[in-house]
């Protein structure tokens, strides 16, 4: 089984517990006044166990149970629940992500939404795909009234859209965002405050897809910074090349939150 038929299966079987979990659903507030739920640690748990069974020699982060994403050449970040609030809320979008990363850079990884019975994955030159159908992001030229562009809740409030005439959406979900830039869905996303869990198996579905990782303010981004730092407070823009000057003529976010 090659890494990327074992993340994906991995995701599906983590997503079914999650389901399975929903009836026993109890939550509670973290130091940092998110939530976590039971379904949160018991999918984390388990995904752990899988991999710590699988590739014994890699290293593991996660969002609950943490770890060091630099204790070796080839860490499995995690994270359990991807939209833990609309898990808690009933709302639908919400996944397992998992991403392996090498060397600093995404090797492979998956993203299943379990409610919607989409799963995301990509292996690094291979392409990334949505339930086997490859993905491939384009620009499609000017803005329209009608084109959506995904921006994270932590941007939001601190966004001028004032000149922008496209919709926006914010489903509550980063790495769900970043996947639906991957598939075109979304023409790009703006976001700021991510953490390295939401990012492992996201930053290698868009870029297999044919974007780039970009910060606001110009430059590009790379996986490894968000290793050495899990939180990032440098406004990220992800899309087509060309879609993200078409995003930064008409946005305006701070340089730094």
């Amino acid at each position: 089984m090659s890494e990327r038929e074992f993340v994906e299966d991995l995701a599906r079987q983590a997503g079914t517990l999650a389901i399975a979990a929903l009836g026993t659903l109890r939550r509670e507030l973290k130091p940092d006044q998110s939530i976590v739920t039971n379904i949160d640690t018991a999918v984390e748990a388990f995904v752990r166990r899988a991999i710590a069974e699988s590739y014994p020699e890699d290293a593991f982060y996660g969002e609950e149970s943490g770890g060091d994403p630099l204790a070796g050449r080839r860490v499995w970040v995690v994270d359990p629940i991807d939209g833990t609030t609309n898990l808690a809320c009933g709302l639908p979008s919400w996944g397992v992500s998992i991403g392996l990363v090498e060397d600093g850079e995404p090797k492979a990884g998956a993203f299943y939404l379990p409610k919607m019975q989409d799963c995301f994955s990509f292996a690094r030159g291979e392409g990334a795909t949505l339930n086997g159908v490859p993905l491939k992001a384009e620009d499609r030229g000017p803005l329209q009234m009608e084109d959506p562009v995904g921006i994270g809740s932590e941007i939001l409030l601190r966004t001028d859209l004032s000149c922008f005439s496209g919709r926006q959406r914010n489903t509550g979900s980063l790495t769900a965002h970043w996947c639906y830039v991957a598939s075109g869905a979304l023409r790009a996303n703006v976001s700021v405050l991510e953490k390295l869990h939401d990012l492992a198996a996201a930053w290698g579905m868009v870029t297999e897809a044919g974007c780039v990782v970009e910060y606001f303010s110009g430059g590009v981004a790379r996986l490894q910074t968000f290793l050495e730092q899990t939180t990032n407070r440098r406004p990220l823009l992800v899309g087509p090349p060309e879609t993200l000057d078409r995003i930064r003529a008409v946005v305006r976010v701070p340089a730094e939150v």
